[in-house]
């Protein structure tokens, strides 16, 4: 008679199982999904929807199993919380979820949950405001591991108020207008309003005191939000750092030192006696004669605010975004010394997407007016679409 086979998986004790569902902040822990397992993602019902998944399969020809598999099936190290979607797609496909890779995710899981079960209530939170507006035919993806990630980084970390925030995310936008009243019109409807709604309603019970600001856009848009956002709320303007490999380290910063970045240089191109002014803003590319000669024809005075070498990795540290408004703003209050109160200036940027934001933030709307952003046309020239004060 034939021997029975039996099934020799040992059975996870409840102590870790507990332990995981702690450990995992009761969520999915592979990369990505995070989706809470303790009720029905459509219904919404309460219950358990998760599985103890094993890293090491159960079993030697279990997936990724191995001469460990009897020995590691109750190690906490070896079991992860999964979704029961996410379970079968790991076995499914066992040669793309690799042992090593199953490890790292619940690490990072493990070490954010606690990172966030940690936070003191008395630390103070920081409102999230993720900016996206089309450029061109395509919307630039934020997403939100980066963002959180970017607000741990700091020294000391920023921690979300709540997991929306502010969000102005929008995909129809026509770029090659040349319509003042539909960047206008845009502008008001689509981040002045919301913004102001969002600044003045109540929060978890509380208003926004900080903003942690994560915006790509339209050069003018960002200019326009940042001036909305104004200096009379803290703020922390992120950058994206396109040049990083781990997408989730994207909107960190790369370094906190400052001494060693090129400095903003002031410069006055022409000099005149009018009460019209344009800035060239030269930080990420340079800005051709060709490019403002309409402006020279026009009669207005000329200032530069430039590097020696302009790039668009040129911004790497919170403390150039500081050292840029210094300059901006020192180089506003010297025009409307030299060109009066009423002079009208307009902005020709070649500028990274944070000093856009830091653009419109230093600006005061009861010391100056007049003030125009322009967006750069097909044929390289500037065009002013937006009155920001």
């Amino acid at each position: 008679m034939a021997k029975e086979k039996t099934d020799h998986r040992k059975a996870v004790p409840v102590a870790t199982r507990l332990r995981l569902w702690v450990k995992a902040g009761g969520r999915c822990e592979l990369k990505h999904c995070n989706k809470a397992v303790y009720e029905h993602s459509i219904t919404l019902a309460d219950g358990n929807f998760a599985d103890v998944a094993h890293i090491i399969g159960s079993s030697e020809d279990g997936p990724r199993g191995n001469e460990d598999s009897k020995d590691l099936q109750i190690e906490f190290s070896n079991l992860m919380l999964l979704c029961k979607e996410c379970h079968p797609l790991i076995d499914t496909f066992e040669k793309k979820y690799g042992a090593d890779k199953l490890r790292e995710w619940k690490a990072e899981h493990e070490e954010r949950i606690e990172m966030l079960t940690g936070i003191s209530p008395e630390i103070p939170r920081s409102t999230i405001l993720k900016f996206q507006i089309n450029i061109g035919d395509r919307i630039i993806g934020i997403s939100d591991e980066s963002m959180f990630s970017a607000m741990f980084n700091m020294h000391p970390p920023k921690f979300p108020l709540d997991k929306k925030g502010i969000r102005i995310v929008e995909d129809e936008f026509d770029i090659k207008s040349q319509d003042q009243k539909y960047w206008e019109k845009f502008a008001e409807t689509k981040i002045r309003d919301k913004i102001r709604f969002n600044l003045e309603r109540d929060i978890n019970g509380k208003r926004p005191v900080h903003l942690s600001v994560f915006g790509i856009g339209p050069i003018p848009l960002l200019m326009y939000m940042g001036r909305v956002i104004g200096d009379t709320i803290q703020a922390d303007i992120f950058h994206a750092n396109r040049k990083i490999k781990n997408t989730n380290q994207i909107w960190s910063w790369q370094s906190k030192e400052f001494d060693k970045y090129p400095e903003i240089i002031v410069e006055n191109l022409l000099s005149k006696v009018t009460d019209k002014v344009a800035i060239l803003i030269a930080l990420s590319d340079t800005i051709n004669k060709k490019q403002y000669e309409d402006y020279v024809d026009k009669g207005y005075a000329l200032y530069r605010l430039t590097v020696e070498k302009p790039s668009i990795h040129l911004i790497k540290s919170p403390n150039q975004i500081e050292e840029f408004s210094k300059k901006y703003r020192f180089l506003l209050n010297k025009i409307q010394h030299i060109h009066g109160v009423n002079t009208e200036i307009h902005l020709l940027p070649a500028i990274p997407a944070s000093l856009a934001v830091e653009c419109g933030r230093v600006l005061i709307p009861t010391k100056e007016s007049n003030i125009f952003a322009t967006q750069i046309q097909e044929d390289k020239t500037f065009l002013p679409v937006l009155q920001l004060v």
